[in-house]
């Protein structure tokens, strides 16, 4: 990075309580393995731990609007945003609700302290397509 983005770090005003590793400001690249298998264009999985990542950086201090999750099929964006509904309605916190979950192409050129990349496919035959 520039020097000047190198400086850069996540700020939270509270610790995580969970997802500290993924959530830690010193690692500003996280990668996280989930587990399935013969997914194509959704993923209950990746979209279950996303909202719940979501969730913990808002409640740690992250504003909505510095969050984005960025996915390759609408239809994947549609559970992500699906699941955020869930928990702002169980949690009682609507921001949950803004954050912006869009395809690739829809995001590009813009910036957010926290972008949540979910791979969805893990069918071979579907990614090579």
């Amino acid at each position: 990075p520039s020097p000047i983005a190198k400086q850069r770090f996540l700020h939270l005003k509270t610790v995580p309580t969970h997802y500290v590793d993924i959530l830690d400001p010193g690692k500003p690249n996280i990668f996280v393995e989930v587990h399935h298998q013969n997914r194509g264009m959704r993923s209950p999985e990746e979209a279950k731990l996303i909202g719940a990542v979501v969730h913990e950086a808002i409640v740690c201090g992250v504003k909505a609007s510095e969050i984005a999750v960025v996915v390759p099929y609408r239809a994947q964006a549609r559970l992500i945003r699906q699941q955020l509904t869930k928990i702002a309605l169980s949690q009682q916190i609507a921001a949950l609700t803004s954050v912006l979950v869009n395809t690739v192409e829809s995001m590009q050129g813009q910036e957010r302290d926290i972008i949540i990349a979910s791979l969805t496919t893990s069918d071979p035959i579907h990614a090579a397509q």
